[in-house]
This record gives C-alpha cells, structure tokens and sequence, in this order.
C-alpha cells in the first residue's frame, strides 16, 4: 500500500553543489553537517509518522471491520485513496477495484439513495451514519454500518478528505429478522387461540398467560365453582 505522507528528499541541485565547493571548507563542512541533521531529522520524524498510522491502523481494525480514506476533488469526484486489508475480506473488492467499478456498482439498488444522502451530508461538514446493502465479489448480499466523517478545509470552504469505519452487521440483521418472524408467528397464533394461555417454569410455577375474552367468563365460573 502506497505511504501518501512519506517525504521525498530530492538531490542536491548541481549548480547548488558547485557553489558549496567554493566555500571555505570549515563552513563548508558546518553546512554538509547541518544538511546531514535536517536529513535525519526528516527521516526520523516520517519513521514516526509511519508508526503512528500503522497504530492507528491497528485500532481502527479492532474497532470496525476496516476503515477507509476518501479524496474529495473540487469537482465533487471522490476517489478512494486506501483501505485497511479487511475491505478485501468483507467484500471481496480492492481499493483499485473500487476505484475502477465505483462504489455504487456494489450497492444492492434500493440502497443507493441511503448511500447518496450520507455522502451528501457529510460534504456539508457534518459526521452521519448510515446502514446499507452491498453485494460482494462473489454475489453475496451484505449489511454494512458506514461511519463518515469529514476533513474541512477553511481555506477552500469545503470537505477535502472523508474517513470511515465500517462494520459488518449481516449476522446482526439475519438474528433482528429471525426474532421478528418469530414474534409475528407468535402474535397470529396466540390472536387465533380460543383459549387462554400460560408459561410456566420446570417447577410448574406461573411465569406469564393471557385469558382471551371469550373465556374470561368460563374461568370466573369456574373458581366460583371451586369456592
């Protein structure tokens, strides 16, 4: 993966090198010194940086299933500068993939103005999160949670970078649907249900029921029978 912050150290002009010869050699060497520690320094200091983003990096993974960074051009294009390596492993897409097919080639269509709406907002300098469905490289569909938010730029008055987390929540989503099957079942059954009905736990105690209005005067009969 391409490092965008690395500095580069271009070589010594040659007219540059022609005049430090000319020096007197003491100042000349006081200059090459000082050269030799500007050098280091920047290299120190880019060891650092690079240290600091695979850090963050490695956060960023464990926070969320890969995160991202996106260059906004003053034409409004966006282009996917990187991605942590887990963007492969839930999609199955690369950066230059990405890049290539756009991202909204991927998005299950219903889903494209969900899409279209956070990018939107997160333009007008505001962070959104948003839910969708995508397909992946072998044709599955899958739930992503998009965290967005911006890097504004005061001097162009406008969003130049967006960063993002993702989470995959398919397996999230595949448990709320199968609850709510489950809970709809449940309803159809018990409205259909003459009687009344009770849980109990293994020691036969009452845990919850519901008498039906039907039977309601069946019951009260009953206990007065009983009394």
């Amino acid at each position: 993966m391409k490092n965008f912050l690395s500095p580069t150290i271009a070589p010594r002009p040659q007219a540059a090198e022609s005049r430090l010869q000319q020096l007197p050699e003491a100042l000349r060497e006081e200059i090459e010194a000082l050269n030799q520690e500007r050098t280091e320094e920047l290299l120190r200091a880019n060891a650092a940086l690079q240290e600091s983003e695979k850090r963050y990096r490695a956060f960023a993974e464990l926070s969320s299933d890969y995160t991202f960074s996106v260059q906004v051009k003053s034409s409004g294009k966006a282009i996917l500068e990187w991605a942590t390596d887990a963007l492969s492993r839930v999609i199955g897409y690369t950066v230059e993939d990405l890049n290539r097919l756009g991202w909204h080639s991927i998005l299950v269509s219903e889903d494209l103005p969900v899409c279209n709406e956070q990018f939107q907002t997160v333009l007008t300098n505001r962070p959104d999160t948003r839910e969708f469905r995508v397909r992946t490289k072998k044709g599955e569909v899958r739930w992503l949670r998009h965290y967005m938010r911006p890097e504004w730029d005061e001097t162009e008055g406008r969003a130049v970078r967006i960063y993002g987390a993702v989470q995959d929540i398919t397996e999230h989503k595949q448990v709320e649907a199968a609850l709510k099957s489950s809970e709809e079942r449940l309803k159809i059954l018990f409205e259909f249900t003459p009687d009344a009905y009770y849980l109990s736990d293994l020691t036969g105690r009452f845990v919850d029921g519901t008498v039906f209005p039907n039977t309601a005067p069946l019951l009260k009969a009953g206990a007065k029978k009983q009394k």
